[in-house]
């Protein structure tokens, strides 16, 4: 389901990311309207929460990184998961951000099956390094956003609630 930001809050230099809790995408939104977090360039970053819903630390993005990218190579997230977790400063309770702003007219940045396989992947992979991924909130560079937790669950909140089991090579590729 595609949501839309409130572009009628001015943004707020001061606010920072350590500044609220993020318990569920609507959180991430809600940032997403108070504070610079959109660039209007493609970028990918994963945030790292406390379990009170705080940002921790986290994985700065490129616009050469994307969901797809590290669900098909997870290994510069779980180093740097397992480097930091050891020295006791990264958390296991993830949520990714994808600003995915069109790069053609034509182009449609809302989530899609691929999407999902992706997530899906990610998720399972990340799970034996001992990381939750909670949520993958997919900004279209203007003012929709959606919640990859909600595509899957039919909420935005992030809870225990278990993800549907996937028969991921049946789903329709997307090209």
């Amino acid at each position: 389901m595609a949501h839309t930001l409130d572009r009628s809050v001015p943004v707020d230099d001061r606010i920072g990311i350590h500044d609220l809790e993020f318990r569920e995408a609507g959180d991430v939104a809600r940032f997403a309207e108070l504070a610079p977090l959109l660039t209007g360039e493609a970028n990918c970053e994963s945030w790292h929460l406390d379990r009170d819903g705080h940002f921790a630390c986290g994985t700065n993005g490129t616009a050469l990184d994307s969901l797809r990218d590290w669900a098909m190579d997870p290994e510069r997230l779980v180093r740097t998961f397992l480097e930091f977790r050891r020295q006791g400063t990264c958390t296991p309770d993830w949520v990714i951000v994808d600003e995915r702003p069109p790069r053609r007219p034509c182009e449609d940045p809302s989530p899609n099956e691929a999407d999902v396989r992706h997530f899906m992947r990610l998720r399972r992979q990340l799970e034996v390094a001992g990381i939750r991924l909670m949520d993958a909130v997919i900004f279209d560079g203007g003012s929709q956003w959606w919640s990859m937790c909600e595509l899957l669950t039919g909420t935005t909140v992030w809870n225990d609630r278990p993800f549907p089991t996937l028969d991921l090579p049946r789903l329709r590729p997307v090209a």
